[in-house]
């Protein structure tokens, strides 16, 4: 066969292929599995900070320690600040060769303008870049943290350490401290009003009190928590709950009461206050802000 036309034959395969590989798309995927811990930094003072977010892929002990002895510069990763109890050298022990054998760290170091956490919600792979999901608390105390997120994948979900990653995140209101401290509050599912006539919030809680509740043995830990629960809280750690299950007030349980449970929908209806939404301390432990 001539050289020309072995050489055309050469070139129109190499061709074919680079045609090939252009039009395939990078993975995408829905919802990763994942778990991850977050860890608030204690800053060494006159420490240079980068305030950029970071985002660092580890698939071994090696990769870790260096990042270990990088941090070490501007942090004391046996310490952390008031308030919090985890420890960065204490919360990476976990991240030995066994866990990198089926396993990979995502490792994100954030900047905090506010007292609150990234919630991560979903991890997302799409054309080969990771999205982060999360949700933030808004109206949170301002403060200034480093914080990290370290994000357990599975090897499968590792795709490149240039992967582009991004924190898509969805700011959702919270209940302000201080408004529970100062007034009581009831809550239909996620929807609060706000009991700002004080002598009417002491009504309610006199009402409450005054109720025939029978007491039951429902454990409260077994009630899944459903759109119809009533809660009402506020000063000095008040607290009750009002459910299809079981009634709670403060440390006592009780069995369900549909007189009361009505009167304080209709009460609720009735309220002349702004409805708003919220997550409520139990289901948001791990909460965060704008980055």
């Amino acid at each position: 066969m001539p050289k020309k036309i072995v050489l055309f034959l050469l070139c129109t395969v190499l061709l074919c292929s680079l045609c090939a590989c252009a039009g395939q798309k990078k993975e995408s995927k829905e919802n990763l599995p994942f778990s991850y811990q977050c860890v608030t930094l204690f800053s060494l003072p006159d420490a240079e900070q980068n305030y950029q977010n970071e985002y660092y892929f580890f698939q071994n002990t090696a990769d870790l320690e260096k990042a270990k002895k990088t941090l070490s510069a501007q942090f004391d990763l046996n310490k952390t600040v008031e308030g919090e109890t985890e420890i960065f050298n204490e919360a990476i022990k976990k991240y030995d060769d066994d866990f990198f054998s089926d396993k990979v760290l995502l490792f994100v170091k954030r900047f905090h303008s506010t007292d609150a956490k990234l919630n991560l919600q979903t991890i997302d792979l799409k054309d080969g870049n990771f999205i982060l999901r999360a949700e933030l608390q808004n109206g949170m105390p301002p403060c200034a943290l480093f914080r990290t997120y370290l994000i357990e994948l599975d090897k499968a979900s590792y795709i490149r350490n240039e992967a582009e990653i991004k924190t898509d995140i969805h700011e959702i209101e919270a209940l302000e401290e201080e408004v529970h401290q100062k007034h009581l509050v009831i809550a239909f599912g996620k929807q609060y009003k706000v009991i700002s006539d004080d002598a009417l919030g002491e009504k309610i809680k006199a009402d409450i009190a005054a109720a025939k509740l029978e007491p039951t043995d429902f454990d409260p830990d077994t009630h899944e928590t459903d759109a119809g629960d009533i809660t009402v809280f506020g000063p000095g750690g008040y607290y009750a709950i009002f459910t299809k299950d079981y009634i709670g007030v403060g440390l006592a349980t009780y069995a369900p009461n549909e007189k009361i449970q009505s009167e304080l929908r209709n009460f609720y209806v009735s309220l002349e206050s702004p409805e708003k939404t919220a997550k409520f301390p139990e289901e948001t432990d791990n909460l965060t802000e704008n980055p």
